[in-house]
C-alpha cells in the first residue's frame, strides 16, 4: 500500500488530478481497491458522482463509472 499526495489547484484541475491518480492506481484492474480521504461526506458524494458520470473521462479503461473506490472522512 502506498500513499500519494499531490497539491493541485481547486476545482476542475483537482478533480482531473484525482481521476488520473485513481486511474493510475487501478491500472487495468477496475475492481482494484482505492481509498480517497475527503474533508466531509458531502465532498465524498459529490466527487464520487462526478467521477462516475464520466464527465472527466473514464476512471478505468473499461468504460464509464467507478467501482471499488472508498471515500472516507477523517472523523
Amino acid at each position: 500500500m502506498s500513499v500519494n499526495i499531490r497539491w493541485v489547484r481547486y476545482g476542475r484541475p483537482a478533480a482531473e488530478a484525482l481521476r488520473s491518480a485513481i486511474s493510475q492506481a487501478k491500472g487495468d484492474e477496475p475492481l482494484a481497491p482505492v481509498s480517497v480521504v475527503v474533508p466531509s461526506n458531502y465532498v465524498g458524494v459529490a466527487t464520487r458522482r462526478l467521477l462516475a458520470s464520466g464527465a472527466l473521462g473514464p476512471v478505468c479503461h473499461r468504460g464509464i463509472g467507478v467501482a471499488a473506490v472508498s471515500f472516507v472522512t477523517v472523523y
